[in-house]
């Protein structure tokens, strides 16, 4: 906000104002997280997943927001936990490692951005990215374990995937 009022309006922006730009924001963000349609395939593989393994939430979103969320869209029963920001999300995966006595090899992190293959790599932790259809990968040639289109092809891959974990 303050960049576009002094770049775009050429106004400036008293920080009452900013704070509440900041919470009609957040409030319109949540409101449509919580109608957007899931990224095809995600809750079948929740289904299924969850019944095979522990899953885990690692997002950047606040904590008390993404537990929130969670809840409201009636994900919490997939997961065995909820983790989100002011931590950084390489410090959650070493503490999910470490609470459960996993090895960097043991879990996978699954996700759609920039910070989360940062993150993954920093702890160590296989990486796999989620890039729909028609848009540009951003993740580098050599370092994931796989690139994605949804959570349905994931499924259907899954067990390929983590055969090469193993290995």
């Amino acid at each position: 906000f303050k960049i576009i009022y002094r770049d775009i309006l050429k106004r400036p922006l008293e920080e009452g104002k900013l704070e509440h730009l900041g919470a009609v924001f957040s409030q319109y963000v949540y409101r449509e997280i919580l109608s957007c349609p899931f990224v095809p395939g995600a809750y079948e593989f929740l289904q299924r997943r969850a019944q095979q393994y522990r899953l885990f939430v690692v997002s950047g979103t606040p904590q008390g927001e993404i537990q929130d969320i969670i809840k409201q869209r009636a994900l919490d029963k997939f997961f065995y936990g909820v983790y989100g920001s002011p931590h950084a999300k390489s410090e959650i995966l070493k503490e999910i490692l470490a609470e459960n006595s996993l090895g960097p090899r043991e879990i996978v992190f699954i996700g759609d951005a920039t910070s989360d293959y940062a993150g993954a790599c920093e702890a160590q932790v296989p990486f796999i990215g989620r890039v729909p259809n028609g848009k540009v990968n951003p993740f580098p040639d050599e370092g994931p374990l796989a690139i994605v289109q949804d959570l349905g092809e994931l499924d259907r891959r899954w067990n390929s995937l983590i055969g090469r974990l193993t290995k």
